[in-house]
């Protein structure tokens, strides 16, 4: 079975982190089949991970001791302030789940 799941990763920044190299370690993870970043600190990632808990087992390598917090989420269910090309990325998320 090819299930997805939809989680909602948000963290401090700081300026001692390379956010380029973090933000490449983050999105080669074998587990995170697609991701959005359209706000700051924050990311919507699709993956084959069925808890918050599993995924966080793998983010905890790259994220470190900062602040964080991965919570399951539902695209269908959202609103917001976003580029038309972030509502086109969720609409057609929310039709593959």
């Amino acid at each position: 079975m090819n299930d997805r799941f939809v989680y909602a990763l948000m963290f401090d920044r700081d300026d001692q982190t390379n956010f380029k190299q973090f933000h490449d370690q983050l999105v080669s993870i074998d587990c995170i089949k697609n991701w959005f970043h359209y706000i700051k600190s924050s990311y919507i990632l699709i993956s084959d991970k069925a808890t918050a808990n599993a995924l966080d087992k793998e983010l905890r390598a790259i994220l470190g001791n900062r602040n964080y917090l991965v919570v399951a989420i539902n695209l269908r269910d959202s609103q917001g302030l976003l580029p038309e090309r972030a509502w086109t990325w969720i609409e057609n998320q929310s039709s593959a789940l």
